[in-house]
């Protein structure tokens, strides 16, 4: 049996300095996600083209994500046959 797992880490967005000692904020909060096991990974591809066709206005790194996320799945389908 394949075990199922979603892992996030979450990291904030940080602060740095200025030369007077001034509080920054330089990158953006950031999620991470790791998914584990290939039916995790099909219900992210079911996620994103039902998001995709509701909402095309996500952009392009969206579509290319779908793109890469079915290349992924069907290159293990391949594999473990």
């Amino acid at each position: 049996m394949e075990t199922e797992m979603i892992h996030v880490r979450a990291m904030a967005s940080y602060a740095d300095r200025d030369q007077h000692g001034d509080v920054i904020m330089s990158e953006s909060a950031t999620l991470q996600f790791s998914l584990v096991g290939l039916e995790t990974i099909k219900k992210l591809d079911q996620l994103l083209d039902r998001s995709l066709n509701c909402a095309p206005e996500f952009g392009e790194d969206w579509f290319q994500l779908s793109d890469k996320v079915k290349e992924f799945i069907k290159k293990e389908e391949a594999q473990s046959t």
